[in-house]
């Protein structure tokens, strides 16, 4: 609708929001990060209902359920 907005600053670190949504964990096997609805689908990062603390926590959690997502989906296309 080409809704315009000017940015003029940004507020300091203590006023840092971040968002949370997402994919519920619940519908996604923790070991293989696989969907429990859909085969084959794989979810990793930030796409995924999970939020944690300022200080990398976040990057930990979506190089490390991309890893298992990717080592997971891996295994199955060798079938």
């Amino acid at each position: 609708c080409r809704f315009e907005v000017s940015v003029n600053g940004t507020n300091s670190f203590e006023q840092a929001q971040i968002c949370c949504g997402g994919v519920d964990v619940r519908e996604v096997d923790a070991q293989t990060m696989e969907s429990k609805r859909v085969k084959g689908l794989y979810f990793a990062g930030e796409i995924l209902d999970v939020d944690g603390i300022c200080g990398g926590y976040n990057l930990q959690w979506a190089w490390s359920s991309g890893a298992a997502a990717g080592k997971c989906a891996g295994r199955e296309s060798d079938k």
